[in-house]
């Protein structure tokens, strides 16, 4: 999508998410589209990460997604301010010797998406932690043309 990005609406479970129900961000951080409602009388807004969505593909232009889950594993190497270490070969194609951690902050802040900006310096891979109950991992997605 040139000049923005879709997100995923704030609250809305994931067994409930379809492509119609995301919300379109140009890269300001403004609206563009957003669905009227999940279920009626339930409006939605963008997911509160939507800055540090933003912030990656400002500062990455070359990637085309962002995958951002709350992985349940990720949560323990969170509340441990632990980097994931090169037990697997697979932590290679995260760009470095270990994927990055990164500091707390709350989610939905500017120092969130500053901290994981930071963390993925080089890296294609990190879980940063907006809370140390619940790490975000993201892998940032490059489409070749051709490739699979």
């Amino acid at each position: 999508m040139r000049g923005g990005f879709l997100v995923t609406p704030s609250g809305v479970p994931v067994e409930e998410l379809s492509e119609e129900l995301l919300v379109e961000m140009n890269l300001e951080g403004v609206v563009v589209s957003i669905p009227k409602e999940v279920k009626k009388g339930i409006s939605v807004k963008p997911s509160s990460e939507w800055r540090f969505h933003r912030d990656i593909y400002a500062m990455r232009p070359e990637v085309n997604a962002v995958i951002h889950s709350h992985a349940p594993f990720a949560t323990t190497m969170a509340c441990l301010n632990l980097d994931v270490p090169p037990f697997h070969y697979m932590i290679a194609v995260a760009g470095g010797d270990s994927i990055r951690c990164a500091p707390y902050e709350l989610f939905g802040t500017q120092e969130l998406s500053n901290s994981a900006l930071e963390a993925l310096e080089d890296r294609e891979s990190l879980p940063p932690s907006e809370s140390r109950h619940d790490c975000n991992w993201l892998k940032l997605v490059r489409c070749v043309a051709g490739s699979h």
